[in-house]
């Protein structure tokens, strides 16, 4: 086990045994605790592996400015996390300083991942900020800062961590402590000691470990246990035995483990009585342990258990596959001459990749006369092996074999001897061979190895009389770049080939964005093929150029529903007042399709023009009008919105209440009343008041305690949790809670 995924161990479990402990309630203005001395900094190493990789925008294709303005324009409170995780790579104090205030950002979700993305960037700036939301009376947020400044990599958040970590009375006391793995460090032991009785030299921690050690719940046995392997205290491999021996499940295999960190005579010798005795997971973990510490004693162990006749040694097998020797070669050739089906499995691979010449012939023999399982698993070692002699015995089974075990070889030498003319030459033949399956999969195969002979294969399947072939080497030629002769081929295919070929050569060339797609989109969209014409509007909306926007403009009058409803999409990419018009034209479409597309359409458009006819039509459109408008009214910020909202909550139709509710996430305090009295309504709709409720609880709304009693009546009290977000602690509906 490598030193961070011990480290990462270690504090996993510690913060287990913490979040097991009396939890008081956090209280804004409480005094903290004074900082533990015994909280060292990380070595500049340690630093360096933990801490969030940071690049420049411009290497990374991104650009900042860019990403600043996405997040603050961003309606839904996912793609703000989707856009705020990029920017964490990029950022500067810029971005920190144009995201802060979107920390008060109301939507669930959102001031979180805000504040993870300052977290990400790390500035100075970044922890001044996280610091002072330390003190933030929300407790979300303060949980979600606690977890950034982990996040930051700075010896300056490393304080105010530990003093968080030593409070037991505070609720992100585990965050606290994960934040500080995040960190790092070699202070893990003695903020355990500190945790539970308090000192500061090292005797008096490894002395206070020994007693958790042995005593206190498995959690903190466990980490204790975790932190003495870590120690290099000699002395602790008598207690790690008797544990590894006799302790409970999870308490065993951490002694295990750290009896394979803390090494030494006394500890192989155990470790290799638990691989002869143990229960099933015992063994595997000891044996690992003992690959982990290797040398001659540790090997010699792996390989007497490993020739023993005692059952199931499958895990020690993966762990002496693991050590090289002539010793260890030869008790794996036994294995494979005289072992189990799931024996030889176990060790075949890593004899075949080392290139025994035994083994390689025992892996050609299975491929070319075992079963199908044997057969499929012995090809791929032979490919895996990247061996002469292994990869020429795959190219005989496929000259050889037809149907699936050809398929399966040809593919698996694609991938190591791709430019292999004889490859090639059995690829061409098994396209032509009239074998559905088998053709299909060659086309994808040369479409992937793209050489010019296979090029030349792949055109002449497209121009041909087998529809299924033609479609798929269109499908293989679509990996192979867009050269003019593809291209032309593509053209040529979709003016005048099958229909199913005619449809996806179209596609691909309209996604391609050439000149060549254009023209068959033009076409399409004018022509009288409905099918046609559909695909043709969807591609386009994929592709968003400025002849995409203009070819679905001139759809908009199309006498297909489906094509109109397809060149909205494109209105909105557009973005300017003539296509805002376009789409409120729209809006009053003869197809309830189209009338739907628009009105969600003018949602990401936001601006008055298109608020206002949303407006109007959420308070005199069919209720079908009202509910597409509804949806959309919830992504705005124009403040009428939300008093709209307010009153459709309290709309006759069930359907258009209820989605007003849930639309209602980011209005103001008129959504908070129109819901408090939803929910006193005792004769209402039983459904629109669950609905009710649980917004409330969503939205944080402080409630009196006949208020919450209703709340939790109708949605079930609210959950307890421990850690901030991104640890497992967000109750809210992006964090897992309801």
């Amino acid at each position: 086990m490598t030193t961070l995924a011990r480290w990462k161990f270690l504090s996993a479990a510690l913060a287990v045994a913490v979040g097991f402990t009396t939890v008081k309630s956090w209280r804004s203005g409480e005094a903290a605790p004074a900082p533990a001395a015994a909280v060292r900094s990380r070595s500049a190493e340690d630093a360096l592996m933990r801490r969030t990789i940071h690049i420049s925008a411009g290497a990374a294709g991104l650009s900042e400015h860019a990403l600043v303005e996405q997040i603050q324009k961003a309606r839904s409170p996912q793609q703000i996390t989707l856009l705020a995780e990029k920017l964490g790579l990029v950022g500067t104090d810029d971005s920190v300083n144009a995201l802060a205030p979107m920390v008060d950002d109301r939507r669930p979700g959102v001031g979180e991942a805000i504040i993870g993305c300052i977290g990400k960037i790390g500035s100075e700036r970044s922890v001044d900020l996280l610091t002072e939301l330390l003190k933030d009376d929300r407790p979300h947020i303060r949980m979600a800062a606690v977890g950034a400044l982990g996040s930051t990599g700075a010896d300056r958040a490393r304080e105010a961590l530990a003093t968080i970590a030593h409070d037991r009375g505070d609720p992100a006391q585990s965050t606290a402590i994960y934040a500080l793995a995040t960190l790092g460090g070699d202070d893990v032991a003695a903020l355990l000691y500190d945790l539970s009785a308090g000192g500061d030299s090292d005797p008096q921690v490894i002395e206070r470990l020994h007693t958790l050690a042995q005593d206190g719940d498995p959690q903190t046995q466990a980490s204790a246990v975790a932190a003495l392997g870590r120690s290099g205290d000699p002395a602790a491999s008598k207690i790690l035995i008797d544990l590894a021996k006799n302790g409970a499940q999870q308490v065993k295999w951490a002694a295990v483990q750290a009896l394979g960190q803390l090494g030494g005579p006394d500890a192989i010798k155990a470790l290799g009585e638990l691989v002869k005795s143990g229960d099933r997971t015992t063994v595997g973990a000891a044996a690992q342990a003992l690959a982990t510490l290797g040398g001659p004693e540790a090997r010699e162990l792996l390989i007497e258990v490993a020739m023993a006749d005692t059952g199931d040694t499958s895990m020690v097998l993966g762990a002496l596959t693991q050590l090289h020797g002539e010793d260890v070669e030869q008790a794996l050739m036994e294995v494979i001459k005289h072992g189990s089906v799931r024996d030889r499995q176990a060790v075949l691979p890593q004899l075949v990749k080392s290139g025994n010449p035994a083994a390689v012939k025992l892996a050609i023999e299975l491929a070319t006369s075992g079963s199908r399982n044997e057969k499929n698993f012995a090809m791929q070692m032979l490919a895996d092996s990247g061996a002469p002699e292994a990869t020429n015995a795959l190219l005989d089974i496929a000259q050889k074999a037809h149907g699936q075990t050809r398929t399966q070889a040809m593919e698996m030498l694609s991938q190591v001897r791709p430019g292999d003319p004889a490859l090639t030459a059995l690829l061409m033949d098994s396209l032509f061979s009239g074998r559905k399956d088998e053709a299909q999969s060659a086309a994808w195969t040369l479409g992937r190895i793209g050489t010019d002979d296979a090029r030349q294969a792949l055109l002449g399947a497209v121009s041909g009389d087998d529809e299924n072939l033609a479609a798929a080497a269109v499908g293989a030629l679509g990996q192979m770049g867009s050269s003019a002769e593809v291209r032309a081929a593509l053209a040529r295919a979709a003016e005048s080939g099958k229909p199913s070929v005619k449809l996806q050569a179209m596609q691909l060339l309209i996604n391609s964005g050439s000149p060549e797609g254009m023209a068959l989109a033009d076409k399409a969209l004018r022509g009288s093929d409905p099918d046609l014409a559909r695909n043709a509007a969807w591609a386009l909306v994929n592709i968003g150029s400025a002849d995409a926007r203009r070819l679905l403009a001139s759809a908009t009058t199309s006498q297909d529903p489906q094509v109109r409803a397809a060149a909205v999409q494109a209105m909105v990419q557009a973005g300017d007042e003539r296509s805002t018009d376009t789409i409120i034209g729209l809006t009053r479409d003869s197809d309830p399709q189209v009338r739907a597309a628009a009105l969600g359409a003018l949602g990401q458009v936001g601006s008055k023009q298109a608020a206002d006819a949303l407006m109007s039509a959420a308070n005199t459109g069919t209720n079908e009008e009202k509910i597409a408008a509804v949806n959309a009214l919830g992504q705005i910020d124009d403040p009428r919105s939300s008093q709209t909202l307010a009153n459709l909550i309290k709309d006759k139709d069930p359907q258009v209440a209820q989605t007003a509710i849930y639309a209602s996430y980011n209005g103001g305090a008129e959504i908070d009343r129109a819901l408090i009295d939803l929910l006193n309504d005792q004769n209402g709709d039983a459904s629109l008041r669950q609905a009710a409720a649980s917004q409330l609880r969503s939205r944080g709304v402080d409630l009196d305690d006949n208020l919450s009693k209703k709340v939790d009546e109708l949605v079930g009290p609210q959950t307890a949790y421990y850690g901030g977000a991104g640890y497992g602690g967000y109750n809210g509906p992006y964090g897992g809670g309801e």
